[in-house]
């Protein structure tokens, strides 16, 4: 499954989608509804599309409704991966 692409399209479920903006090598996730355990493989999935090619990544959280503990780990790994390649986050 493509989770990410450059279209700006939306993916996933009703209850979760994630949305890629990419301007040059500024990728922004756009994470709309419930990020929980169920869904958190799908950001994950999405971040790692898109950590190759990043120079700057933002996760946009401002459509989300609800995120439990396992999106907020994933938030994390995030942060952890653009730290490791060098890219802001």
């Amino acid at each position: 499954m493509a989770v990410a692409d450059r279209t700006g399209s939306r993916i996933g479920s009703p209850r979760f989608g994630v949305r890629n903006v990419v301007i040059g090598r500024a990728y922004t996730l756009v994470l709309e509804g419930e990020l929980d355990l169920v869904n958190s493989l799908r950001l994950e999935t999405a971040i790692l599309s898109c950590a190759d090619d990043a120079g700057e990544l933002t996760l946009d959280l401002s459509e989300l409704t609800f995120m439990d503990s396992t999106g907020l780990n994933v938030v994390l790994f995030a942060q952890q991966l653009c730290h490791v390649k060098r890219a802001e986050f």
